[in-house]
């Protein structure tokens, strides 16, 4: 097997993970940086454009995921299954898109999205987290992740596999190559 296409699959099973929500790719850790200090968080992967090599994940725009995604736009992904043994690091530039985000909320998801108070704001116990009556498309917000570089690992017997590659300006892979485990 060639190098790219053991790295298009580890794509194809990210895409998985938005239509199997029990897919172990439905959720990847997201990495950034604020104040030369590393953060990593959980999230939902929204959508996969193969095509495009791009991720989609929501958020409240008043998380400080965004603040820090606007200083720093480099921001890292780190999928993985126990099942399979498979391990998908992805280095991205994420943008923070204003105009589209509403429209591509789903009423389930809305509530989220929709506190009165900012994430990470203290409350006295849970269940004072309150929600505005009406949904304010104000601070849902969708972060667009173009891919940059991947790491894809496959714990296996009786030998592992690595590979590694670059997306170039035309969103095709490129630079793809084996890696020592």
């Amino acid at each position: 097997m060639e190098s790219e296409r053991f790295i298009a699959q580890a794509l194809e099973e990210i895409q998985k993970g938005q239509v199997d929500k029990r897919h172990p790719f439905r959720f990847t850790a997201l990495g950034t940086v604020d104040d030369r200090k590393s953060a990593q968080r959980m999230v939902v992967v929204r959508s996969c454009d193969l095509l495009g090599k791009t991720l989609q994940i929501f958020t409240d725009r008043r998380s400080k995921k965004v603040k820090e995604i606007t200083d720093a736009a480099v921001v890292s992904l780190l999928f993985w299954d126990a099942g399979s043994k498979l391990q998908i690091r992805i280095q991205c530039l994420a943008e923070v898109l204003t105009e589209q985000a509403s429209a591509q909320a789903s009423d389930g998801h809305l509530k989220d999205y929709n506190s009165s108070k900012s994430p990470g704001s203290g409350i006295e116990n849970y269940a004072q987290v309150e929600y505005k009556e009406t949904f304010n498309t104000e601070f849902f917000t969708v972060i667009e992740l173009h891919i940059q570089n991947m790491d894809v690992l496959l714990l296996g017997h009786p030998e592992h596999r690595r590979a590694s590659c670059t997306i170039d300006q035309n969103r095709q892979l490129s630079e793809s190559t084996w890696l020592v485990p």
